[in-house]
C-alpha cells in the first residue's frame, strides 16, 4: 500500500535519512522545503521523492541517485537535485539498470561540468518540464529518453540510445553518436551555454532529425558537424538565407533541409571567394580570409598580422617538406616532430593558422589527408570508466593523416579523479605510435598551458615546436574591421572608421583582439539595418556617417 512519508521538522515527520531507511516499494518521501544533504547517495527502489514547495528552488536535495538492477521506478517531482559529489553525475543509471525513471517540475545540476543526468542500459526516462544543467543529459547503451517542455544545456546520445524531445530548449550543443538517434519536435536552441558557432555534432551512423528548429539568437553563426556516415534532417525552421546553418561533413555523412549551406569542400572551390574562420578559446569571433585559389601557404602570408608566426610556418613546413624529400630519395630523415603548441589570447589567429597548416602540410605531400579536427574537453572526456579512451580514440582517428586541433588543453589537467588525464594519456601514446601521420596542436592561453606542461615532465619535449600569437596592433585591428565589413559588402567612409575604431580600441580594447572588432562590427551593422528598415531605405548596403556617429555614442 503506498505510503506519504512526511520528511522535515515537526510533529510527526522524519529527517530524509530516516525517511529512506522506513520506505518501501510503492511510497512517496514528501519534502518541505529546505536543503537535505546526504553526501552518502541513495540507491532508491520503487519510490517517488516530492518537494513540497511551491517551486522547484524551494526543496534542495544534495546527493547523488544511483540507479541499478534493483530499482524498477523512480520518480522526482517539484524539486531540486544537486551533486554531493565533485567529478559525479547527480541521477545516473548502471549498465544493468532496467528502470523508468520520471522527472517532473524539477532543476538538476552537476558540478565540474559533469552530466547532471547520464544513463544507460535499458534505463528508460521520461522529463517532464524540468531543467538539466552543468553539462546537461547523457546517454547510452541503449538508454530511452522522452523530454517535454524542459530545458538542457548539452543532450549527448552515444550507443544506440534513443532521444525523443518535444517544445524543449538547448542552450548549448545536440551531440549524437554510435549508432544514436534524436528526434525532436519545436526545439528551440538559445547558445548561452558556452557560446559556439557548434550547435549541432553526428558521428559514427547517427542521425538527428529537427521538426520546427528555432534558432533564437541573433547575429550567431550556427554550424553542425557531420562525421562518418551520420545523417541531420532538417524539418521547417527559421533559417534563412541571411542566418543559414552551415554544414561542415565528411563525404559519407549526409543532410537534408532549407537553409543548410555545406561549407566542406569551400576551401578547395577555385570558382568562388572563400572565407577562413578563427575560432578563440570561447568560440565567439571569426577573422575573415580569402582567396581560395591559392595554396595554403600563400594564405597564410595574405593574414592581417602574425609576422612572427608566419615565419615560424615557414620553417616549419620547409624543414616536413625537406624531410619529405630526403624520404622518397632514401636519405634517413632530419629528426622532426609535428606536434605544436599554439599559445596566444583569444582572436590572435590560432584556429585560422591551425586550418590553413593541415592544408598546407598535405599540399606539401607531408600529411596523407589533410583533414582539421577540432576537439576540446567537452568532446574527450566521458563520464564514466573507459568512455574517454573511446572517445578520445575515436577523435583521433578521424584526425589520422592530418591535424587534431585540442582548444584549451589545459582543461584535460583536473584532480586525482579527473578523467581529463586519460584523454591525455590516450592522446600522448596515439602520437607515438602515429608520429609520421598525425599533427597534434595543444592551443590556450600562455599561463594556463605553462602549467599544463609543468604537471608532466614528457609534455614539452613531445610538442617541440612553440608558436607564441601575439595580439593584434591598433592598426592590424582596424584592419581586420575593415576587411569584415567590405567581406559583407558594407560601403563607408574608411578614415571615419577608422579614427573612431582606432580611439575606441585603445580605450575599450579587452584583450579579445578580432572577437573584440566583430562584435563593434556587429553593433554598427544593427544600427545601419535600423535606420534602413526605419527609412525604407533601398541602400541595404551603406553604412552613413551618422550610423558611425552612433557607434561612438554606444561607448560613452
Amino acid at each position: 500500500m503506498k505510503r506519504a512519508i512526511q520528511v522535515g521538522k515537526g510533529f510527526m515527520k522524519h529527517t530524509f535519512e530516516e525517511a529512506m531507511s522506513l520506505s518501501r516499494a510503492g511510497d512517496v518521501l514528501v519534502l518541505d522545503p529546505g536543503k537535505y544533504n546526504y553526501p552518502d547517495g541513495i540507491v532508491p527502489s520503487d519510490i517517488t521523492i516530492r518537494g513540497n514547495g511551491d517551486k522547484a528552488e524551494d526543496v534542495i536535495l544534495n546527493t547523488n541517485i544511483e540507479l541499478n538492477n534493483e530499482s524498477l521506478f523512480f520518480k522526482l517531482d517539484n524539486l531540486t537535485l544537486t551533486s554531493a559529489v565533485q567529478s559525479k553525475n547527480s541521477l545516473y543509471s548502471t549498465n544493468d539498470c532496467n528502470a523508468t525513471v520520471e522527472i517532473n517540475q524539477s532543476v538538476i545540476k552537476a558540478e565540474d561540468e559533469y552530466y547532471a543526468i547520464s544513463v544507460c542500459g535499458n534505463t528508460s526516462l521520461q522529463i517532464n518540464q524540468s531543467e538539466v544543467y552543468t553539462a546537461g543529459l547523457f546517454t547510452d547503451d541503449n538508454a530511452k529518453v522522452f523530454a517535454n517542455n524542459s530545458i538542457f544545456n548539452i543532450v549527448a546520445t552515444y550507443g544506440n540510445s534513443e532521444v525523443q524531445l518535444k517544445t524543449d530548449k538547448i542552450l548549448g550543443y545536440l551531440i549524437a553518436n554510435d549508432f544514436s538517434n534524436i528526434s525532436a519536435d519545436d526545439i528551440y536552441f538559445e547558445h548561452t551555454f558556452k557560446p559556439d558557432t557548434i550547435n549541432i555534432s553526428l558521428g559514427n551512423k547517427a542521425k538527428i532529425r529537427l521538426n520546427h528548429l528555432t534558432m533564437l539568437n541573433d547575429n550567431t553563426i550556427h554550424q553542425a558537424n557531420l562525421f562518418n556516415d551520420s545523417v541531420l534532417e532538417v524539418n521547417q525552421s527559421n533559417l534563412s538565407e541571411e542566418a543559414p546553418l552551415y554544414i561542415q561533413r565528411e563525404d559519407n555523412a549526409s543532410f537534408s533541409g532549407q537553409y543548410l549551406f555545406d561549407i566542406s569542400n569551400l576551401q578547395n572551390s577555385s570558382s568562388q571567394e572563400t572565407q577562413e574562420t578563427e575560432v578563440s578559446p570561447d568560440n565567439t569571433e571569426e577573422i575573415p580570409n580569402t582567396v581560395p585559389s591559392k595554396s595554403a601557404l600563400e594564405q597564410i602570408h595574405k593574414l592581417i598580422g602574425l609576422s612572427k608566426v608566419k615565419d615560424e610556418i615557414d620553417g616549419f613546413i620547409s624543414m616536413a617538406a625537406f624531410n619529405k624529400k630526403r624520404q622518397e630519395q632514401g636519405i634517413k630523415n632530419v629528426k622532426q616532430s609535428f606536434h605544436s603548441l599554439f599559445l596566444g589570447n583569444p582572436g590572435t589567429g590560432k584556429t585560422t593558422i591551425a586550418r590553413l597548416l593541415a592544408k598546407a602540410m598535405y599540399e606539401e605531400g607531408v600529411l596523407s589527408t589533410g583533414h582539421y579536427i577540432e576537439a576540446d574537453r567537452s568532446t574527450l572526456v566521458g563520464q564514466y570508466i573507459g568512455q574517454t579512451e573511446q572517445n578520445t580514440s575515436e577523435i583521433l582517428h578521424q584526425a589520422l593523416g592530418g591535424v587534431l586541433f585540442v582548444d584549451e588543453a589545459y582543461s584535460l589537467i583536473g584532480d586525482g579523479n579527473d578523467f581529463g588525464t586519460k584523454a591525455l594519456d590516450t592522446i600522448l601514446k596515439f602520437m607515438e605510435d602515429h608520429r609520421n601521420d598525425i599533427m597534434i596542436i595543444f592551443a590556450g592561453y600562455p599561463v594556463e598551458m605553462d602549467k599544463l606542461l609543468q604537471t608532466n615532465s614528457g609534455l614539452k619535449s613531445r610538442f617541440p615546436n612553440v608558436f607564441h600569437f601575439e595580439d593584434y596592433s591598433n592598426d592590424e585591428i582596424v584592419s581586420i574591421g575593415i576587411k569584415m565589413l567590405e567581406n559583407n559588402s558594407f560601403n563607408f567612409n574608411h578614415d571615419i572608421y577608422k579614427s573612431l575604431i582606432s580611439e575606441t580600441y585603445d580605450l575599450y580594447g579587452d584583450n579579445s583582439n578580432a572577437r573584440w572588432i566583430r562584435n563593434v562590427n556587429e553593433r554598427l551593422e544593427r544600427i545601419a539595418a535600423k535606420r534602413v528598415m526605419h527609412e525604407h531605405s533601398d541602400d541595404i548596403n551603406l553604412i552613413t556617417n551618422n550610423d558611425l556617429e552612433e557607434l561612438d555614442k554606444t561607448f560613452k
